[in-house]
């Protein structure tokens, strides 16, 4: 079964780079977008990016507007055509929706880094680098490329959370010290796990696992803003093991 899941990435891989460029017009039309869109451009200069954010982001378009919905991907030519066809007409409602919750993301992301920033000092050391690692997570050098479907939805939310944390941790260090103590156990088993996964191909159980942790979080520093699924610590330490027998099978 995990050969069938990697082929199934690497086809997912090849049908949008088909996509982009059976209708380069609508790459074109999807950086264009981007790019005049000032805020975003501005705030993307924070990221750690591989390549330009308007190419990250017109490809994302893609990947939501042809292959978010299916069931199956295409296996054929004509297949391959219907796909277009089907979802052709709403790629600039997509790009729309793509260029919007992105802004939204990052907007966050840098009320989040300008609230770290301003808690340097030796007592905010395990603070910062617990946070710092959760950011690399959420956001990769090829954003948005490896963010897992199920997180993007959910970014605007982590970055929220994570400011209200840091808003709350300087008057109250030893409650952020418990839960994060709550939390490391799975984030640990998570990076372990994502070392050992083979790079290039998909793995939804591991993908799951940091979804879960992510609203873990959102549940433990920031209760209010509601948390996507019901997580708890006998529900990870479940997933942690789905994960790992994903994880084992594909190495």
């Amino acid at each position: 079964a995990s050969t069938l899941i990697d082929a199934e990435g690497l086809l997912r891989l090849g049908v949008l780079r088909l996509a982009i460029l059976a209708l380069p017009e609508q790459y074109k039309y999807a950086r264009k977008k981007c790019s005049e869109r000032s805020e975003l451009m501005l705030l993307a200069q924070g990221l750690n990016n591989s390549r330009p954010i308007a190419d990250a982001l017109a490809e994302k378009c893609f990947a939501e507007c042809f292959l978010s919905d299916e069931a199956s991907l295409p296996r054929s030519a004509a297949q391959f055509d219907a796909l277009l066809d089907r979802h052709r007409s709403r790629f600039g409602e997509v790009v729309d929706r793509v260029v919007e919750h992105t802004t939204t993301a990052l907007r966050e992301l840098r009320n989040a880094r300008m609230k770290l920033a301003a808690l340097d000092g030796a007592a905010y050391q395990a603070l910062r680098t617990d946070v710092q690692a959760q950011l690399q997570m959420l956001v990769p050098g090829d954003f948005p490329a490896s963010v897992p479907p199920a997180l993007w939805p959910h970014l605007p939310k982590y970055f929220r959370a994570l400011t209200r944390r840091l808003d709350k941790a300087p008057a109250n260090q030893k409650r952020d010290t418990e839960l994060m103590r709550q939390v490391s156990p799975a984030t640990q088993a998570y990076q372990r796990l994502l070392s050992q996964a083979p790079k290039g191909e998909t793995h939804p159980e591991l993908d799951r696992l940091q979804w879960m942790i992510e609203e873990f979080r959102v549940s433990l520093f920031a209760q209010d803003l509601k948390t996507a699924l019901p997580v708890s610590d006998k529900r990870l330490a479940d997933q942690i093991e789905r994960a790992r027998v994903e994880v084992l099978r594909a190495a």
